[in-house]
């Protein structure tokens, strides 16, 4: 699998992230209407591009980028974050918690069909859900847990999924779902809208499929039927996806008949646009922006991002075991510098290295280190914890995989932590090798990558630092564990009150800031770019948020052109 992004963690189960590969593809032009300009106001064609090859179409594994974003034009997620960082859907009327956040109700907008004519109902919904929370055969079944009942999916393989009978699960009519939670889960909704890849599934298609065979099914390698804007008519792997308009699309008439996914890398997108044989081009990389913005008829938009670069450390490392070398290697580094001049000035810092970006109330303002760049503050912390100076630390990158700009920002880092006394050993990994370091109590100090929903809900850094979420268990990489931050984590879930989640929530990245297990170097912009008479396109925080509105674009009228 080939991408331009790197590793991004999108489930709770890191491996969504892991296997975000980085593309080199040496294809040019591989869709059939794609040998020669074909763009334009008169034509019901599009190209657009993904961000990465694609290894499979399954929504059970989250597996790249580049996945999402077909899935967002065939099958869309029942909920999902749109630009502005707001819970949407194109199929749900209504989503409400009632019952002290015990009892969620999502409700379908009435009379739709899937593309084939069957009607979508709570069955679907039922069906899909149940699937989904399956945790052997779904990667990020644990972002949902908590739903009563749950544990009797472990007990039954032989019955079709579609007639499972889950105490937490119910259809009181033919458009809502009603979800009773085992214990209160005031995130239980935006934890659920963080799925890009669950799409609803067809229960008249499905329905007989066992949750041993359900993921397996040879549906997902051709999407036969389908409730997004458009219904999947090729994949050429590692070329493009070929997609057409769906006639049943609950959002009305999509704006063009046909779109192509072009699987291309950074180059050749720049050239394409420039010629027009693409007409969306995402991401366009900060060291780009300058001279994609200068091509006549192109229009740029950015986006400050919802995913900051990490630099994960090892808790388990005996050379970071003393929180204060963690601290000076934050200190060691100019990370605004870097943000200045390696990305061009597009991207934000953390200065207090609080993963989290938003929202506001969650965030600490007092009693939390400033880690502005200080290397003489970095050797003090240093010699305070009796560091040897010359100690190599390993740290894991897949700077083959990743964007140009992670490789010049880490051979700086390299070089501003050798300044305090910290040798830094960059050692380049495939994907298999870094997951079987993980588990690993020595061997690794660190590892380099990028990716999720900062900016949604303050919970979601339960995924990445309770206990309960350490590798293979869960998406906490770095080992991080302290039971106290587990149990607030925990009650912050239950607190309906704002103000009182905002305290919890704030002493959690307080703890963390002074006890850091993660480095968050910069916060990179979502930077896209098109021509300028495609009409849709809006600005977008999360790297799955570009494609969900797709069936809504459409060229310019003569009038407005």
């Amino acid at each position: 699998m080939r991408s331009r992004r790197g590793l991004q963690w999108t489930g709770a189960l890191f491996v969504a992230g892991l296997l975000s590969l980085a593309a080199c593809s040496s294809n040019s032009g591989n869709s059939p209407a794609n040998s020669a300009a074909s763009g334009g106001s008169n034509s019901s064609t599009l190209h657009v591009t993904a961000s990465e090859e694609m290894a499979d179409l399954n929504p059970f594994t989250a597996s790249g980028q580049g996945k999402s974003e077909v899935l967002s034009a065939i099958a869309p997620p029942l909920l999902y974050f749109n630009g502005d960082n707001q819970i949407t859907s194109q199929l749900l009327k209504s989503w409400t918690a009632t019952d002290n956040d015990m009892t969620i109700n999502l409700v379908l907008k009435p009379g739709m069909k899937w593309s084939d004519g069957q009607p979508i109902t709570s069955a679907d919904m039922l069906m899909s859900l149940t699937a989904y929370m399956d945790a052997p055969i779904s990667t990020q079944a644990g972002r949902i847990g908590a739903v009563a009942g749950l544990d009797a999916l472990a007990k039954d393989g032989s019955t079709p999924v579609s007639q499972i009978k889950l105490a937490g699960l119910s259809t009181p009519d033919k458009y809502t779902l009603q979800v009773k939670l085992a214990t209160p889960d005031v995130a239980w909704i935006p934890q659920l809208a963080l799925l890009p890849y669950w799409s609803l599934l067809p229960e008249h298609v499905l329905g007989k499929d066992t949750l041993s065979t359900i993921a397996k099914d040879s549906y997902f390698k051709t999407w036969p039927v389908s409730d997004g804007a458009f219904t999947l008519e090729k994949w050429v792997y590692g070329q493009y996806a070929e997609v057409q308009a769906n006639p049943n699309w609950p959002g009305g008439k999509p704006g063009f008949q046909h779109v192509f996914f072009e699987i291309i890398n950074s180059d050749q997108m720049q050239a394409q646009l420039q010629t027009g044989q693409i007409q969306y081009m995402y991401p366009v990389s900060p060291t780009q922006a300058a001279s994609v913005k200068s091509i006549s008829g192109v229009t740029i938009q950015q986006h400050q991002g919802v995913a900051p670069d990490t630099l994960g450390l090892n808790y388990n490392s005996p050379a970071l075991k003393d929180p204060r070398v963690r601290e000076a290697m934050i200190y060691a580094m100019n990370r605004e510098q870097i943000c200045k001049t390696v990305l061009a000035g597009y991207c934000t810092i953390s200065t207090p290295n609080i993963r989290e970006i938003a929202p506001a109330w969650s965030l600490p303002t007092t009693g939390v280190n400033e880690y502005t760049y200080d290397p003489a503050k970095a050797k003090a912390l240093l010699a305070a914890a009796g560091w040897k100076p010359g100690t190599t630390l390993t740290i894991l990158t897949r700077t083959a995989d990743a964007p140009a700009y992670v490789e010049q920002a880490m051979t700086i880092i390299q070089g501003e932590e050798a300044a305090v006394g910290i040798n830094i050993k960059l050692e380049n990994v495939s994907t298999a090798e870094l997951l079987n370091m993980f588990p690993k109590k020595t061997g690794w100090d660190g590892f380099w990558v990028s990716g999720a929903n900062f900016a949604a809900d303050p919970s979601q850094m339960g995924n990445y630092m309770m206990c309960s979420q350490r590798y293979p268990a869960g998406g906490n990489t770095s080992q991080f564990c302290d039971p106290a931050v587990d149990k607030l984590f925990t009650l912050g879930l239950t607190q309906a009150n704002q103000s009182q989640r905002a305290a919890t929530y704030q002493q959690i990245f307080t703890v963390l800031n002074h006890n850091p297990s993660e480095i968050y170097l910069y916060n990179v912009d979502s930077i896209s770019a098109f021509d300028s008479r495609l009409q849709g396109p809006a600005p977008f925080g999360s790297n799955s948020s570009a494609y969900f509105d797709i069936g809504k674009w459409h060229w310019a009228t003569s009038s407005s052109s």
